[in-house]
């Protein structure tokens, strides 16, 4: 089972998209 370079190199980019979205979602509001 091989895992295409591609597929691999959108799945990091998206985390990384989600996990920006959160942090800035997730700001402190106090």
């Amino acid at each position: 089972m091989k895992i295409p370079t591609t597929n691999t190199i959108l799945v990091t980019a998206i985390i990384s998209m989600i996990g920006s979205i959160q942090s800035i979602s997730v700001s402190p509001t106090e």
